[in-house]
């Protein structure tokens, strides 16, 4: 399977990958905006791209939808330092052909070349496809053992917790009482990270949001509401 990364004037970067089972070009834009390019083995990449220009608009809607339900709050500038509520952000200009990312602790570190713009749609690409990594390697450092606690607290059982990458839900508890929390989490002021946390515990109980939900999961956190419309409204 060989990858191909190409920028491409109003999509931004764009990867194209060849498969060996693939009979046609096949374009995926996916919940976090990324755009992947199938295509069969051998299938000239000029092929592929003339195929991309003319679903130029078509794409562009795709986008348009996901970024409307889950905007995308990483915007960098020469002055950005803190990438994330965990990360700073550090540069280094080096001699070098590749953009090289380092991924420490609390630390997201771009080496790049002199001549890279930083505020360029191909460096704007890499850095939000780390900033993405790092919080979900965070999130699975984090989350678990804080929907423990949670859980210890207001003596409630779950059966897993599972790390997602869901960009349309914060959340969800399904009938086993499997709950998946989304890394994107992360990027919430703490106490609605909490909140999240609750809400799906409170689905133990109670799977629907009728009105029980609602009162079951103030009595576990009486400003549930006051925060449903906090988190709400960052997410308009």
């Amino acid at each position: 399977m060989a990858t191909k990364n190409r920028l491409i004037d109003s999509l931004g970067m764009v990867s194209f990958v060849e498969y060996q089972n693939a009979k046609n070009i096949k374009i995926i834009v996916k919940p976090n905006q990324e755009i992947k390019v199938t295509m069969p083995k051998g299938c000239d990449i000029s092929i592929a791209m003339d195929f991309v220009h003319s679903k130029i608009a078509e794409i562009k809607q795709i986008k348009e939808k996901y970024a409307s339900k889950f905007p995308n709050p990483v915007i960098i500038t020469e002055n950005t330092r803190k990438i994330t509520p965990y990360h700073d952000l550090i540069f280094f200009v080096e001699e070098r052909e590749n953009i090289i990312i380092t991924l420490k602790e609390n630390q997201i570190i771009i080496s790049h070349s002199l001549d890279v713009k930083r505020n360029g749609e191909y460096m704007q690409e890499t850095i939000k496809k780390a900033v993405n990594f790092a919080l979900q390697k965070k999130a699975k450092q984090i989350i678990p053992s804080r929907l423990y606690q949670l859980a210890k607290d207001h003596n409630l059982q779950y059966k897993n917790v599972i790390i997602s990458s869901a960009t349309k839900k914060w959340g969800s508890c399904n009938s086993d009482n499997v709950i998946r929390i989304s890394f994107h989490v992360l990027r919430l002021p703490s106490h609605l990270v909490d909140y999240v946390l609750l809400h799906e515990l409170a689905h133990l109980k109670i799977k629907n949001h009728s009105h029980l939900f609602w009162e079951y999961l103030q009595k576990l956190l009486p400003d549930a509401m006051k925060l449903d419309a906090e988190l709400n409204k960052l997410h308009q």
